[in-house]
């Protein structure tokens, strides 16, 4: 269960890394875009101010009335340009937000397998069955010294916090596994009698 949990958080966070390179990729793309985007108005806006010059000149308009026009034109462009840009910045950062979000759902995937798969084996069920990887080595090296799991229900806005468990008990904090020792399983009154009665906890 333990190492079953772990690859299970490990390929969803691999399954997020690649959705997340995926926008990244998008991302890029988009800004790609936005330059080509960008350089063809760039050139509309010369060919405009051109043709401008050039009807003005053929229809013999005046000096302020050309100056108006080309004025307006080039109002209008830098508003076509700047609006290019943008537009594709902002499809291009909306992208890059996605990866990360899918980077920070991948790890927390990730985490939550390697919970899930501790905290199988340390509860009572698993231990009932004899399925836990953690039968009878209580007290022992079971992970790296690194890892320290407590489950602690006092938590504030905790996700499990209670002013009560189940069974009318004030929560307190249990210390499951310091520093890779395995210190403590998941009981409720049930399950302790039964795995005492078995011989069960180490």
């Amino acid at each position: 269960m333990l190492v079953a949990g772990a690859y299970k958080g490990y390929q969803a966070k691999k399954l997020k890394e690649e959705e997340a390179q995926g926008y990244r990729d998008a991302a890029g793309r988009q800004m790609a875009i936005t330059s080509r985007e960008m350089q063809e108005e760039i050139r509309n806006k010369e060919l405009m101010h051109s043709r401008a010059i050039a009807v003005a000149g053929i229809s013999g308009a005046g000096t302020d009335g050309i100056t108006k026009l080309l004025g307006d034109l080039n109002t209008e462009s830098e508003y076509r340009v700047m609006s290019t840009l943008w537009n594709g910045q902002n499809e291009a950062e909306g992208l890059q937000y996605r990866a990360e979000a899918a980077e920070r759902e991948g790890k927390a995937a990730q985490t939550a397998g390697i919970i899930d798969g501790i905290t199988s084996s340390v509860s009572a069920s698993s231990v009932q069955r004899e399925t836990s990887k953690f039968l009878g080595r209580l007290d022992e090296v079971v992970a790296s010294e690194i890892l320290s799991v407590t489950d602690d229900s006092t938590l504030k806005d905790g996700a499990a916090t209670s002013a009560f468990d189940r069974e009318g008990l004030r929560p307190e904090v249990l210390p499951l596994i310091e520093r890779g020792v395995l210190r403590n399983f998941l009981y409720d009154f049930s399950s302790m009698s039964y795995c005492k009665h078995q011989r069960f906890l180490g």
